[in-house]
């Protein structure tokens, strides 16, 4: 885990370990058991390394590759980083000096 919404991990990696782990609900397949095999049945090729998708609110970049073999995997939930700067953008729009209603004497 490099952050709360950031974790690098082994292609290797089973999908409900996954889900288990960090929270996810990465869908188990008939054709695939790892994280890498899903990312394979996504993509329908063999990816190269940095090669990036989104999927179900993932950022997920291919971060090393051994041979045909997807080594390490780097995945980031995208929903959460998107709210944090929503809410950081709403916050320095605020008019400065305006009152509300509670504050109206």
């Amino acid at each position: 885990m490099i952050n709360e919404h950031t974790f690098q991990i082994d292609g290797s990696m089973r999908i409900e370990e996954a889900n288990e782990e960090m929270g996810l609900s990465l869908p188990e397949g008939d054709d695939y058991e790892t994280v890498a095999g899903l990312i394979l049945s996504l993509l329908g090729h063999i990816p190269k390394p940095n090669e990036k998708l989104r999927y179900r609110g993932l950022k997920i970049v291919i971060t090393e590759m051994k041979g045909l073999k997807i080594e390490k995997i780097l995945l980031t939930r995208e929903q959460q980083t998107a709210t944090i700067q929503r809410v950081r953008h709403e916050t320095e729009e605020e008019p400065k000096g305006k009152t509300t209603k509670d504050q109206k004497a």
